[in-house]
């Protein structure tokens, strides 16, 4: 279960849930949808911009794999901005890779000592998994 949470936060301060979820428009906004026109007639008394952008609509509201993804993000979204701005910072400095922090830099940033930083997580991971149930 750990290390769902562990993996969650690094997706999440890293910008892979931000970068897969614009992905994930991107192929739905670029997919080419099949032609639902069989007979051949043409289609009178619509608007295709209206269509086009209602279909996209229709297709980013229907995704699994979006929704799922925006779930993830939200999820650590709304705990993160509950909590108070000095374990925010901690866990982005553990869990960005982009920096590559250990222990040892991430707790001489937050002044602690670096167990008290573990435990510090520890009891967020805690947190987070008993209000997203979800996961698990």
């Amino acid at each position: 279960m750990a290390d769902k949470i562990d993996k969650l936060f690094r997706e999440y301060f890293s910008g892979e849930l931000e970068k897969n979820i614009a992905l994930r428009k991107f192929e739905l906004r670029s997919a080419q949808s099949a032609d639902e026109n069989i007979g051949g007639g043409r289609v009178e008394n619509v608007n295709n911009e209206k269509t086009k952008v209602e279909g996209v609509l229709i297709k980013e509201y229907d995704d699994q794999e979006l929704n799922l993804l925006q779930a993830r993000y939200n999820a650590v979204h709304d705990f993160i901005v509950d909590n108070d701005l000095e374990l925010v910072n901690m866990l982005d400095y553990y869990y960005d890779e982009r920096k590559h922090y250990v222990w040892t830099k991430v707790a001489r940033l937050v002044f602690k000592s670096e167990r008290q930083c573990q435990n510090d997580r520890d009891k967020a991971k805690y947190r987070f998994l008993l209000r997203n149930t979800w996961i698990s």
